[in-house]
């Protein structure tokens, strides 16, 4: 189960990746072929990691839980980057444990908000990670902590949008927004619809687009869009299945392509205003896989 953040490489993007259930493998789906490729990992990643496209095939990987049998074991305060030419290898560790944060990537760098520490203290702290300098540094907190919140970068500013504050089941339905030139925080005027955690948050033409997750509902399948040009909320068509999703966009943010983390097995798209699946035939694969 893997971060809720995109790779936010608007236009860019040729795949998106997807940390497969049991953390032995990254799942790529490759959108200008229309293919799914499994790369094996060496070492077993953390559970409920969370992770980022920080560059173009890079995938930096950051906090999680120890993964024991049957069970989850401490927080942990890893960080791999995976690349398909080198694999996985590790990188400068937080400062401590962390879980539930948001991690998001701009150029390079890569942004780690809020979540928890150490599995017992909700944290407003954030960091950046540098992958030129492999160093972690402290920025601005955010003005509460909010666990297993979603963000994006559009524009010039880092979007946070609901999360849960770690003792209650009331989650956020506000978006704080981050300067990346300036160091600082604000909330915003408009608020979510419904208040939501363990959802989506991509950029999308003029703003933001926010699905899946937990909201109001388990399993949530509303999907709007914040149009933070005119600053008002549109409602977009439902999501067929809900769940929670790593995503992309391709395009210039015209389409948007997001992995269902849970089984890393089924591709959303949303394109022209409808969504469709992909999904991957794993008992082909198994098949292939014993013949072989």
């Amino acid at each position: 189960m893997g971060t809720c953040c995109g790779s936010n490489r608007q236009g860019k993007s040729q795949s998106i990746f997807c940390i497969d259930t049991d953390g032995k493998s990254i799942i790529e789906y490759n959108i200008h072929k229309d293919n799914f490729d499994i790369h094996s990992l060496k070492v077993q990643v953390p559970a409920m990691a969370k992770y980022c496209e920080i560059m173009p095939n890079k995938i930096l990987i950051a906090g999680g839980f120890k993964r024991l049998k049957n069970r989850f074991g401490e927080p942990v305060n890893d960080v791999y980057l995976f690349d398909k030419e080198h694999g996985l290898c590790n990188k400068s560790s937080l400062d401590q444990p962390r879980t539930g944060h948001c991690l998001i990537a701009v150029a390079g760098v890569a942004y780690m908000i809020s979540g928890v520490i150490s599995h017992i203290l909700p944290t407003k702290e954030c960091q950046r990670y540098n992958i030129i300098s492999d160093a972690w540094e402290t920025i601005s907190p955010l003005s509460k902590p909010r666990i297993l919140a979603a963000g994006c970068f559009f524009g010039q500013s880092i979007y946070i949008t609901g999360g849960n504050p770690g003792n209650t089941l009331q989650n956020y339905r506000d978006i704080e927004v981050y300067s990346i030139f300036s160091n600082t925080w604000k909330i915003l005027d408009i608020k979510l619809p419904m208040d939501i955690w363990r959802h989506a948050c991509l950029p999308h033409k003029n703003g933001i687009i926010i699905f899946g997750g937990n909201g109001n509902r388990s399993h949530n399948l509303d999907c709007f869009k914040i149009d933070l040009v005119n600053n008002i909320i549109v409602q977009l068509t439902w999501l067929s299945q809900g769940g929670e999703f790593q995503g992309c966009n391709f395009g210039e943010g015209e389409n948007v392509y997001a992995f269902e983390t849970v089984s890393a097995r089924t591709v959303s798209i949303f394109s022209q205003g409808k969504w469709t699946s992909k999904v991957r035939n794993i008992k082909q694969e198994l098949i292939e896989q014993i013949t072989l």
